[in-house]
């Protein structure tokens, strides 16, 4: 009986968390959004976003970006996928680690270095005596190609090395060429990876804030809109309105996923890399163009931010200075790492015990409605991190409960956003841990407590260390939703480093980058040396920003 009260007050107190810190921001956005000026219900703002141009060009311009940037992105990642896994190249493994190294960087990394280079005030911009730069469209495109790329190819390549190679070799036996056997075995059996990478992109295309924010000139989407209107006019019920669409865009994404799929998702965490099969040499080398090219841009982008964080003025003085680390403003942004610190390791413990109790309750406790609560944990995947933010201060930004401005509320949109991907990956750990065991605890005498503490929970201590981590790295590297949340006297980095951009400061934004780096690197060399190379390779799983869970075939 006392079990039972236990476990029911357990999964009470889990359903008041994600009542207060889920459910009630995204109600706050849906009531605002048919709410009036003078408190009435009204649907009018609706039925200006599908008959004012303004708005109607917003979703368009974001649906034609999100397309392309699929559309180049999946391609890039299959010829990546296959230049890795499918062909002897050179330093395989060398291109796959710096693709991937780009999961854990934050997410204005490539338009800052774009900036850099091909902005208004960027070097080749300046040589070329260009009046015009890649800021706008053009610029979007490329810089979410760089920044969503490695997930795509993360997704294909986790499915295409399951494809039987037997398989393959069957049908090349019986007279099949490389071009049918590419085509009707092995993409046909990676097709849940591609339609996954596709909608995997375009999903993250259309919530990205950061690239936007930083490069899209006056190409408006809707993520930076939404934005806009919530923080600088007098338009809250237009924004959440927007809100809604971008969440509903979502939705349809995620529904069609599921279709494609299979609605029981899974991780994708890479593999390690197998001996390749005969690839004709012309094809061979082509393959190798391309992925050493996309593995020398992305350290070029990651050169690019030390470099500008260590010259005294990027395109004008290339003398080194410690002026941007020490100089004027250097105490502020010293306070905004700090924050994101604190933010990050408050995440890191409050986010790995509500994982791990959410993952107990559902995986072993599996108290009356635990399917439903498996999907309420779910449910922040589909949000957009915009979503996130505007939710957090529609409802908590006055009475009865004021935590916008405070390290809380930052605290709980990292959490809360990021739980379902640590539930998903608590639980698969719990699946693997032998229920026998426990059993035989408690068949010896020890109480559930007893077994839970000295059975259950030591051998759970590597996947609490790696959850731990990935909300740490998302509380050092999260914007979205931050962004909404900060006030005078609190900010944290990843949202400085956008206020420095658009003070035109780039060399101390470069500076404040390179220490966030320098942080989410240090963590996942300290899991590394702690639990080992095996299971730090889950991190790249979990950092599917923003919280889209890749279904492998395993």
């Amino acid at each position: 009986m006392t079990h039972r009260i236990v476990v029911a007050l357990t999964a009470g107190l889990l359903l008041i968390l994600l009542a207060a810190f889920v459910f009630w921001p995204l109600a706050r956005i849906l009531l605002t959004s048919v709410t009036a000026r003078d408190g009435a219900l009204t649907v009018s703002h609706y039925g200006e976003l599908f008959t004012t141009w303004r708005d109607l060009g917003l979703l368009l311009r974001s649906l034609a970006l999100a397309a392309t940037t699929t559309a180049i992105t999946v391609g890039l990642a299959v010829l990546l996928a296959f230049a890795v896994l499918r062909t002897a190249m050179p330093g395989r493994p060398l291109v796959s680690g710096i693709t991937l190294l780009t999961l854990i960087a934050p997410p204005f990394l490539a338009s800052l270095a774009l900036v850099l280079w091909l902005g208004q005030k960027g070097l080749v911009t300046r040589w070329l005596g260009l009046e015009a730069s890649i800021e706008g469209f053009s610029g979007l495109v490329v810089a979410q190609v760089l920044t969503f790329l490695p997930h795509a190819y993360l997704l294909i390549a986790s499915v295409l090395a399951t494809v039987d190679g037997a398989l393959e070799d069957a049908a090349e036996n019986l007279g099949a060429g490389e071009v049918t056997i590419l085509g009707r075995v092995t993409l046909a059996l990676a097709r849940p990876g591609l339609v996954s990478a596709a909608l995997a992109v375009f999903v993250l295309s259309l919530v990205d804030f950061a690239n936007p924010i930083v490069i899209g000139g006056r190409y408006g989407v809707l993520a930076t809109e939404v934005y806009s209107r919530a923080m600088w006019g007098n338009t809250v019920a237009s924004a959440a309105t927007l809100g809604v669409a971008l969440l509903g865009l979502c939705l349809v994404a995620y529904l069609l996923n599921a279709y494609w799929t299979g609605a029981r998702a899974s991780i994708a965490v890479p593999v390690p890399v197998r001996a390749p099969r005969p690839t004709a040499r012309p094809v061979g080398w082509g393959l190798a163009v391309v992925a050493w090219t996309v593995a020398l841009a992305f350290l070029v982008v990651y050169g690019t931010i030390l470099l500008g964080s260590v010259v005294t003025a990027w395109g004008t003085d290339w003398s080194p200075s410690a002026t941007h680390y020490v100089g004027d403003g250097a105490a502020a942004r010293a306070r905004s790492v700090g924050q994101s610190l604190r933010v990050a390791g408050l995440a890191a413990v409050f986010g790995t015990m509500v994982s791990l109790v959410g993952a107990y309750l559902i995986e072993r406790m599996r108290p009356p409605g635990a399917r439903a609560l498996a999907g309420f944990c779910g449910l922040p995947a589909a949000l957009p991190g915009t979503v996130v933010g505007l939710g957090y201060l529609l409802a908590f930004h006055g009475p009865p409960v004021s935590l916008t401005g405070t390290i809380w509320a930052a605290t709980a949109s990292v959490v809360f956003w990021k739980l379902p991907v640590a539930v998903l990956a608590a639980t698969a750990a719990l699946r693997r841990v032998n229920p026998g065991t426990e059993e035989t605890a408690v068949s010896l005498g020890a109480g559930t407590a007893a077994t839970l503490l000295r059975v259950t929970l030591p051998l759970l201590a590597g996947t609490a260390l790696v959850v731990g981590g990935y909300f740490f790295i998302e509380g050092v590297i999260t914007v979205s939703p931050m962004v909404f949340l900060i006030y005078p006297g609190f900010t944290v980095g990843s949202v400085e480093v956008l206020l420095q951009i658009d003070g035109g400061r780039v060399g101390a934004a470069c500076a404040e980058t390179t220490l966030l780096i320098a942080i989410v690197w240090a963590v996942v060399l300290v899991l590394l040396r702690v639990i080992g190379r095996e299971r730090v390779a889950l991190l790249e799983g979990l950092t599917m920003k923003p919280g889209f869970i890749g279904r492998g075939r395993s």
